[in-house]
């Protein structure tokens, strides 16, 4: 009858275990003290099993590996998120061209909006919208080569009429002399007054607004 009770309390730590275990929520210690309690009052009549045991030390093993493996990982994020904070920072002060549609129109003077088109086109128009987004200019530029190119825009909408200071949206489109779409990439240029770390990246400041440090593609 003695026998039958320990075989009763050895079936209980061992589903005990098997629930944390499934749960992947047992620690190295919890686990040991565990495995001790259950050889400690399994049935001598009926002990564990070799490979059971084996499967055991087994699972638990590759479970330590894996918070190993998740704590240098953290490890490395950390000091790798440090090592771009310190180049951002590197870059106040200094400009840039990133990949980005907005530009800054400060009071009384113009802003250059720069994008590249992939091939000639016979056409390019440029529309620019307030920061409600609402269309305020167009501009029709005629025909333009491939690569680089730049418009220095008045600040001025349709009616000839002084815009506000602020951060406008720009969009560009292009076609060619068949009438076919021609790829455009917009950017922005600009200084950079300060960094800010994003979830990512960090985000550098630059004309009034936020750029991520992925989308720089040139530092002056």
């Amino acid at each position: 009858m003695e026998t039958s009770g320990v075989s009763s309390s050895s079936s209980a730590s061992t589903s005990s275990g098997s629930s944390a275990s499934g749960s992947q929520l047992v620690d190295e210690e919890m686990f040991l003290k565990l495995l001790t309690t259950q050889l400690q009052y399994q049935d001598p009549f009926n002990p564990m099993d070799n490979a059971e045991f084996t499967s055991q030390l087994a699972q638990f093993s590759s479970l330590d590996q894996l918070y190993g493996v998740n704590d240098k990982l953290d490890s490395f994020l950390t000091n790798q998120s440090a090592a771009e904070m310190s180049n951002a920072a590197g870059l106040i002060g200094k400009e840039i061209k990133a990949s980005g549609n907005t530009i800054e129109l400060s009071e009384n003077a113009s802003a250059t909006i720069s994008y590249d088109l992939a091939s000639d086109a016979s056409g390019v128009t440029i529309d620019i919208y307030n920061s409600s987004g609402t269309k305020v200019r167009t501009v029709n530029l005629g025909s333009e080569t491939s690569g680089s190119q730049s418009y220095a825009w008045d600040g001025k909408d349709d009616n000839g009429n002084a815009l506000d200071p602020g951060v406008y949206t720009i969009a560009v489109g292009a076609t060619d002399i068949n009438n076919n779409t021609v790829s455009v990439s917009t950017y922005i240029r600009g200084t950079v007054t300060g960094v800010t770390f994003g979830d990512t990246y960090p985000n550098l400041t630059v004309n009034g607004t936020e750029v991520s440090l992925a989308n720089v593609i040139e530092v002056s």
